[in-house]
């Protein structure tokens, strides 16, 4: 297995060049809010009609040329 497939997920993604520009100054510790919180989040925002859900899928992101 090749070094970068050992990364961690996330830091693969900020490696990525299509995304790399995003993440330039993120910080660690990153923080993944657990359904309740984003659905408070977004209410306390004013969204309305709130559904929010977990997933265990994965995506892939692959970059884009």
């Amino acid at each position: 297995m090749d070094s970068y497939k050992k990364l961690h997920p996330l830091k693969q993604i900020t490696g990525v060049n299509s995304f790399s520009e995003c993440f330039k100054n993120c910080e660690e510790p990153w923080h993944f809010a657990k359904a309740e919180e984003t659905t408070d989040l977004l209410a306390k925002t004013g969204f309305k009609n709130i559904d929010v859900s977990l997933s265990n899928e994965c995506s892939k992101l692959v970059e884009h040329k």
